[in-house]
């Protein structure tokens, strides 16, 4: 039974991992797209997620140096 249970938490955990990675491709996929820097709102639209989901996305590719914010709260491809 605890194998079991492991098992099945570590896959959620990895399907959710895998969504998430899918989804800062897709963010940085559209950035790439895109000739002016995008705001949260703008990319939470594109991509039909929320603008908070959006935002968290954007900061956590900014921390790796994945994309730039040129003016507050507008991000491009870093």
């Amino acid at each position: 039974w605890r194998a079991t249970t492991r098992g099945t938490s570590q896959a959620r955990r990895d399907s959710s991992m895998l969504q998430s990675v899918e989804r800062a491709s897709a963010v940085l996929e559209h950035l790439a797209a895109c000739d002016e820097p995008q705001t949260a709102s703008q990319v939470a639209q594109v991509m039909e997620i929320e603008r908070t989901a959006a935002h968290r996305l954007l900061r956590t590719l900014l921390r790796s140096g994945l994309v730039w914010s040129e003016r507050r709260g507008h991000y491009s491809i870093g």
